[in-house]
């Protein structure tokens, strides 16, 4: 049975939306566990500093992710492209927006 499938190349609406409101959330979340961490994680001795750089990289995840890339899928297929401020107006390929994702990615697991 042949199904027909139809690929939007334009990003919804609401998708900008929540990236920004999501954005925004994460962006005060990690800088209030900074602020704890650093200001008042004095228990905690040199542990904390640790913390700290772990909740670093995931805050510039969380803006890569949010505002430089804004990745959208094609939904059946495995292909995708850039809507952020890296794709839009300083032309960054989407392969280096990966890399650089990957590259976040990998510096969780490593913290």
């Amino acid at each position: 049975m042949p199904t027909n499938f139809s690929i939007e190349f334009q990003p919804p609406s609401y998708l900008a939306e929540h990236f920004y409101i999501s954005g925004t959330i994460s962006v005060i979340c990690n800088a209030f566990i900074s602020y704890l961490l650093f200001f008042k994680g004095k228990k905690l001795d040199t542990f904390r500093y640790y913390l700290l750089a772990y909740q670093l990289f995931c805050a510039i995840g969380d803006i890569h992710l949010s505002v430089l890339m804004q990745p959208i899928g094609l939904f059946p297929i495995t292909a995708g492209y850039s809507n952020g401020l890296l794709g839009k107006f300083l032309s960054v390929p989407v392969d280096i927006q990966m890399t650089l994702l990957s590259l976040l990615a990998s510096m969780h697991v490593i913290c």
